[in-house]
């Protein structure tokens, strides 16, 4: 613990400067604080048995110790990293490296050779790093892959762009009604030939979670119910907000610019109801053009993203 104690500083202070556009969304005093909190906590991944249990307990994989699944500490040239083993969508196929935190400066191609070397059970092919849009991170690689954006936007901004409509919108009382609708949504999606776009439904117990800690909502047109937004308090990583859990609008309805008039509306509930000064945020994948388009439009705009770079030499 003290070898990971005594990194803790240099971590903090590069993860601070590297996102200091989130002034602008967030308190000074706040960011730090938050950005302290969970470094903590990722740092404590390094040594956590029960952490390494999350992955050993559910998956099983010839040769990888209950030890390999902890995050690690890496000493590259002059800097430090901190990174652990991640599985895409939770497929043993797909693993990859997340790169948590680093300090300093080094080399990133002898930096991909160390962490070939140290997950080497697992034989990772990318790694992933968030990073802010306008700031990457320059990593020479043969391939590179957007994996998704970080979308965010003030409350009070959002509101603005709600319009009048006819759209009527109530809270559910029924998650298990709802979930069955947003599974109907995302079949049909697919079947009607639409790429899929990584993202999966939100399930039951998500959408209940939501109900409780935050913000359920279905969306009727003419009696019929057309959509589903939902949202709930949390974080992606040391972003707080509210964060959207589910939106999906039928078919039918597509391209009529009623996602940007829910969200908008939601927005202003939470608004009245909560602290006015929090942020409205969530991920989108990549491929998912049509929600990207729906959340810039009502000014969460895309600040952060994870991208994914190729280690294979």
């Amino acid at each position: 613990m003290k070898t990971v104690s005594k990194y803790f500083d240099k971590l903090q202070e590069e993860t601070i400067s590297r996102f200091s556009v989130l002034y602008d969304y967030y308190d000074y005093d706040a960011l730090r604080n938050s950005i302290s909190s969970w470094l903590i906590q990722q740092l404590k991944c390094t040594y956590d048995r029960s952490y390494a249990q999350l992955f050993s307990k559910n998956i099983d994989i010839s040769g990888v110790k209950e030890r390999d699944y902890l995050q690690k500490l890496l000493l590259c040239g002059d800097g430090i990293i901190l990174a652990g083993i991640r599985f895409y969508n939770l497929d043993i196929k797909k693993p990859f490296v997340d790169i948590v935190a680093f300090s300093g400066s080094f080399d990133w191609s002898e930096c991909k050779r160390l962490i070939k070397q140290q997950w080497a059970m697992f034989n990772p092919e990318r790694i992933r790093i968030l990073h802010h849009n306008n700031h990457k991170v320059n990593i020479d690689c043969s391939l590179n892959e957007l994996d998704q954006t970080v979308h965010i936007g003030k409350l009070r901004d959002v509101i603005k762009y709600q319009s009048y409509s006819n759209i009527e919108l109530v809270r559910s009382l029924d998650p298990a009604k709802t979930a069955c609708f947003v599974n109907e949504c995302y079949q049909m999606i697919y079947n009607q030939g639409y790429v899929r776009t990584k993202a999966t439904p939100a399930n039951l117990d998500e959408l209940s979670d939501c109900l409780i800690n935050g913000t359920l909502h279905e969306a009727y047109l003419d009696n019929k119910m057309i959509g589903v937004f939902a949202t709930r308090w949390g974080n992606i990583d040391f972003i707080e907000g509210h964060v959207v859990i589910e939106e999906v609008i039928h078919p039918s309805f597509h391209g009529m610019g009623i996602a940007k008039q829910i969200q908008a509306t939601v927005a202003l509930k939470i608004y009245e109801s909560k602290n006015a000064n929090n942020n409205l945020i969530g991920t989108i994948h990549e491929k998912n053009i049509a929600s990207q388009k729906t959340a810039t439009g009502v000014g969460r705009k895309a600040i952060l993203c994870y991208e994914f770079f190729d280690i294979i030499e």
